[in-house]
């Protein structure tokens, strides 16, 4: 018995003694979407297949038929994205042209030369201006007192969220997924389950680790049953939810604007954080604490502009040139000026 094609790009061919699957076909793109960690990473998948598709005139990535792309359409897709993306978007979204065409190869969908024709692309050259900024010493004393005033609970919430997105350097979907066991006892610790599968031990600040624990006791009053640290609140109402990671955003991007503050983002926090550290300690140490990969990736977050530069050049070592004394005018002897004003002969 066949089944018609699904919107996620499956077709099975059902059979009718055990009822599973046999002969199943999985689009290509579909299986490059597998591969990307789920969350947010997989949702900027689909919105650039989708940008991808657009370019070819195809009405859904998930049944295009991604396979027989050759290197006339690489090549046209990638004039196509350099024309109207900014670099940075532009090298992604051919990344991710070659991680479907590579899914295509490896399931028997293309020969070896197709694919390696069409995946032969130049690189994508130039730098876009850099993303977000990083909150200045103004606007995070300004954010605490004003989150401050705020009545209780939602008041106590925010500062605790804010406190750790500002002390831990936590991603949004971090945040979203933290529990109340993963705060330790100490107040100074938290377990963060963190991209890929992986989880490190964050230290908060003493000042975070306060914010937080008072939030963290009142939470307990309240006979909460979620396990997420961070609930929905607001003015005047408690749910006993957690806040996925859109709900992070929607509830730091509010502040902003009732307090009518310039606007930033979650992630601006965390720039903020891996600015501050920097100017503190090594670049190594801080890219664990934000637990990167690679520690060209926590370079990328430094938006101290060239004032942190400038210090670091006005604080290096005289080396013993401060001290070499400088002859008072009376005592700089005269020095004959001499112009040429006729070219020296040729000999």
């Amino acid at each position: 018995m066949k089944v018609p094609p699904r919107e996620d790009g499956i077709v099975v061919e059902q059979s009718g003694a055990l009822g599973r699957p046999i002969n199943a076909f999985i689009n290509p793109a579909c299986l490059y979407i597998a591969t990307l960690q789920e969350g947010a990473s997989r949702k900027t998948g689909r919105d650039f297949l989708r940008i991808l598709a657009r370019i070819m005139r195809w009405d859904d990535w998930a049944v295009a038929p991604w396979w027989k792309l050759t290197a006339t359409e690489t090549t046209y897709i990638r004039a196509c994205l350099v024309r109207d993306y900014a670099p940075a978007t532009a090298r992604l979204a051919v990344n991710m042209l070659k991680g479907v065409l590579k899914q295509a190869f490896r399931v028997g969908l293309t020969d070896a030369d197709t694919y390696q024709r069409a995946v032969m692309l130049p690189s994508v050259k130039g730098r876009s201006a850099v993303a977000g900024r990083m909150l200045t010493e103004e606007e995070v004393q300004k954010l605490a007192e004003e989150i401050g005033r705020l009545p209780s609970p939602r008041g106590v919430m925010l500062s605790a969220l804010f406190a750790t997105a500002l002390g831990g350097g936590l991603r949004r979907e971090e945040l979203a997924i933290l529990k109340v066991d993963d705060f330790s006892a100490d107040d100074v610790h938290l377990l963060v389950h963190g991209k890929g599968r992986r989880e490190r031990v964050q230290a908060l600040p003493p000042w975070a680790g306060k914010t937080l624990r008072r939030w963290a006791t009142l939470r307990a009053t309240l006979g909460l049953v979620t396990p997420f640290l961070f609930v929905q609140v607001s003015a005047t109402q408690v749910r006993d939810h957690g806040l996925s990671p859109w709900g992070v955003w929607c509830t730091i991007t509010s502040v902003v604007k009732e307090l009518h503050m310039e606007h930033f983002t979650p992630h601006d926090l965390r720039r903020t954080f891996a600015s501050r550290m920097i100017d503190e300690t090594d670049l190594v140490s801080v890219s664990k604490l934000m637990g990167h990969s690679n520690i060209q990736m926590t370079a990328h977050y430094d938006r101290r502009g060239t004032k942190a530069a400038e210090k670091a050049v006005a604080g290096l070592a005289a080396w013993g040139f401060d001290s070499v004394p400088v002859p008072a005018i009376e005592e700089t002897p005269d020095v004959k000026k001499t112009i040429d004003i006729d070219p020296p002969a040729k000999p």
